[in-house]
């Protein structure tokens, strides 16, 4: 190995030499590491300015034109805005909670809780006020709608209502309350 001596005087230490120096120090260090690709955080930077870009203009609430759900008769009517809420839980906010790469896929639809939602009207609207709650934290809302507000005080009375009934411990009160 070659030795280099770099004077060092009283003027600057040129461009040249500091490279010199440094490729030096380094030369230990550097030893069987590798070096980081820069291709994945600049793709990460990219998609999360896309998703946190803010938007301008008027949201088009997407329409809900037929499922299954039309046909349901669920135990209160549902306006539009309930009836999205509703499909947006069966089958979108469901994927999310049960990814089909991770998980074996899961028919919301068939479910035991599809039960519960039909049968028990505080079921019902527990599952309304969850469902906005996905909604607003997903468009990243800083307040609670008040569609979110009224499912939430409707399902707070009527499980008050059943609690403090003649059957307080039957499996629709438990399966209200453990919804929350």
């Amino acid at each position: 190995m070659e030795l280099q001596f770099i004077d060092q005087s009283l003027s600057r230490i040129g461009r040249s030499d500091r490279r010199i120096i440094r490729s030096h120090v380094m030369r230990g260090k550097n030893t069987g590491k590798q070096r980081r690709s820069t291709k994945k955080q600049r793709n990460f930077a990219e998609l999360n300015s896309i998703l946190c870009a803010p938007r301008f203009g008027y949201a088009i609430p997407r329409q809900v034109l037929w499922s299954d759900l039309c046909a349901t008769s669920f135990p209160q009517e549902l306006d539009s805005q309930s009836m999205g809420l509703m499909h947006r839980w069966f089958f979108e906010i469901s994927d999310a909670l049960f990814p089909p790469q991770f998980c074996t896929k899961f028919d919301i639809v068939k479910s035991i809780w599809v039960n519960c939602i039909l049968a028990d009207e505080a079921y019902f609207h527990t599952t309304l006020a969850i469902s906005a709650s996905y909604v607003d934290f997903f468009q990243r809302k800083p307040a609670i709608s008040p569609k979110n507000l009224h499912h939430i005080s409707k399902a707070y009375a009527l499980v008050n209502i059943k609690l403090s009934g003649p059957f307080p411990v039957s499996d629709s009160a438990i399966a209200a309350v453990a919804r929350y």
